[in-house]
């Protein structure tokens, strides 16, 4: 009885504990917030005013709207208040979605810990998760923009698919797409494992939130304004090529760490512009450039399927349910970044995903020394190499030579590494009775 008593008292100064630090982090991040100058909030309210107004959300100039139009829906609310109080209102919906990434990715943790009999996880897995997590965890917030709802939906996918939900989980990662139109790489996942109810469910979410705001503010041409934002951006970029579009993207771009984007820098002198500067390594030819851009994808697309592994192991029953699916959705966003056309450092907060995957393969599994020299890389090149520690010149430096890139091919081959490892021990468990 005392022992349960002590272990109660003990749970409860914990709980007071992660309230207290969490209220001081909320706190602290709102006045940070308020004191920075404008981010990009101001591109997704304006987009959102704009179209409210019947007229063109999709504009060509300095800072465009580049997102799909299912993005226009969650900033409606936004387009009415004054800018001081839509910064409040944003700060704190998008804490409030990366407290809810949290708490799902803290549910899937304990079920693994429990699952092996033991209690956790301890305050050395979350003190190892931010000190990887941290940097790309509050650019989303230091910079305003729209990244931390696609965490929220990609964790909420992998916890309800752990929780063998896989419809909701479908729809999730349809809402994401409809939102950002990376998290698309899930949906072959789906079709590769047959789940064809979840397939279903990411159909029917992507398509009702794409068509949402025509029917909210039909465009004043009567075309559907997923066509326009295609029509505007997505068809001026070239196939495994870096992302160049006037008003929107340019191909060299220190801050665009997508693998398409870091090998252009790497292998050009910038064409002399203004913002460039020569960190090229080599300099083959347009072809050549493409040819490799295209077998790096590859790559990127072969390893996500040694993490997904065989349509068996995504069958409702399968063992491992938990971890495998952290090793699914960790290594899509994972292929989300590196594939895309371009990725800023913010949409980076994703790789809270497989970092966690593999901390909680070594806390519970004990020592892996490939596992832990991923984890290794991704904090030395995330964490580690923030302008903040390594300074302006050195951390532009690196982030031209492609360190967040880098940063996020870590944590794919340490997700691949982890889920063929966990499929081996098991086939041999199972073997072996």
């Amino acid at each position: 009885m005392e022992t349960k008593t002590e272990e109660a008292v003990v749970a409860k100064r914990q709980r007071i504990v992660r309230g207290v630090v969490i209220a001081i982090v909320v706190i602290v991040g709102l006045f940070s917030t308020l004191n920075r100058q404008q981010g990009d909030l101001g591109v997704y309210t304006q987009a959102a005013r704009r179209a409210i107004a019947g007229e063109e959300a999709y504009v060509v100039e300095a800072k465009s709207f580049t997102y799909p139009p299912g993005q226009l829906v969650p900033f409606l609310p936004l387009a009415a208040l004054p800018a001081a109080w839509e910064r409040v209102l944003f700060y704190f919906v998008n804490m409030a979605l990366l407290l809810g990434s949290i708490w799902m990715v803290r549910r899937i943790a304990r079920a693994e810990y429990a699952g092996n009999g033991r209690d956790g996880p301890g305050w050395w897995f979350w003190i190892v998760l931010f000190a990887i997590c941290a940097r790309h965890l509050t650019s989303p917030l230091e910079n305003q923009s729209n990244d931390l709802p696609i965490l929220f939906l990609m964790t909420w996918t992998a916890y309800a698919r752990s929780t063998q939900r896989s419809t909701l989980a479908g729809a999730a990662a349809g809402l994401a797409t409809a939102l950002k139109a990376t998290p698309l790489l899930y949906a072959p996942v789906l079709v590769w494992q047959r789940r064809f109810g979840a397939a279903l469910s990411f159909a029917v979410a992507l398509v009702a939130l794409t068509l949402l705001p025509d029917l909210l503010f039909p465009r004043a041409d009567g075309a559907l304004w997923v066509v326009a934002w295609y029509q505007t951006f997505v068809s001026k970029v070239g196939v495994a090529e870096a992302a160049d579009a006037d008003g929107a993207w340019s191909a060299w771009n220190v801050l665009n760490q997508s693998l398409s984007g870091t090998l252009y820098r790497l292998s050009t002198d910038g064409g002399g512009a203004s913002w460039a500067w020569d960190v090229s390594v080599w300099a083959p030819s347009a072809g050549v450039l493409k040819a490799v851009t295209i077998a790096a994808q590859a790559s990127v697309l072969l390893i996500i399927a040694v993490a997904v592994g065989p349509p068996s192991a995504g069958a409702p029953g399968a063992p491992d349910r938990r971890m495998r699916s952290l090793a699914e959705v960790g290594a899509v966003v994972c292929g989300m970044l590196l594939l895309s056309p371009m990725s800023s450092k913010a949409h980076f907060c994703v790789l809270i995903l497989p970092v966690a995957y593999m901390l909680l393969h070594v806390f519970t599994h004990g020592r892996d020394a490939l596992t832990t020299l991923y984890l290794a890389v991704a904090f030395a090149l995330g964490s580690l190499s923030s302008k903040g520690i390594v300074g302006l010149e050195l951390g532009n430096g690196l982030l031209a030579r492609g360190s967040v890139t880098w940063c996020a091919l870590a944590c794919l081959l340490g997700t691949a590494h982890v889920a063929r490892r966990r499929r081996r021990a098991l086939s041999a468990h199972e073997s072996a009775h």
